[in-house]
């Protein structure tokens, strides 16, 4: 998979690299007179116009199930929202006495069966075990494994992550 990155870099290079092609064939038909340069300079420009559309309109994601854009950004949304969940029910399993972020976790608690199905596809069995083994007895050690594994997942399928990493 291409970052955006990587498609902008490529994109400008295609279209720098055609139109410099189009503009040395056309100095050299002017240059010369040979008329085949003339042919070659209209060629490059029009390769170097495609390339330029083609760029400004990058082709949109496909997840592999047909939803396109929408469907990356849910299974993104998913993945951010299942590492909220892990930070929350950690800080509270640590501080028992204080919920001040109690009041989060009824809205990720009721989508839990959504994150997982979505990090089972997405990130696959190592992270989701992670995920699980975590939800079963939360604990701070389990949940920088579950989070840093949350992490890695968003970070190989394109996603903003969420999640801040400290060394």
């Amino acid at each position: 998979m291409v970052s955006s990155r990587q498609y902008y870099l490529l994109g400008l290079s295609a279209t720098i690299s055609t139109l410099a092609a189009g503009l040395l064939s056309l100095g050299y038909y002017l240059y010369s007179g040979r008329n085949e340069y003339l042919v070659y300079a209209v060629l490059w420009l029009l390769i170097s116009l495609l390339d330029y559309i083609v760029w400004h309109r990058p082709p949109r994601k496909n997840t592999g199930s047909g939803e396109g854009l929408e469907g990356e950004e849910k299974y993104c949304g998913l993945l951010r929202e299942s590492a909220e969940l892990v930070a929350i029910l950690a800080t509270l399993s640590e501080h028992r006495g204080e919920y001040a972020v109690a009041w989060r976790i009824d809205s990720l608690l009721s989508r839990v069966d959504s994150m997982k199905d979505t990090i089972i596809n997405v990130c696959g069995g190592e992270c989701f075990e992670e995920f699980d083994k975590f939800l079963k007895s939360p604990s701070m050690e389990e949940a920088s494994k579950a989070i840093r594994s949350l992490h890695d997942c968003m970070i190989s399928h394109g996603c903003r992550s969420n999640v801040s990493l400290e060394e």
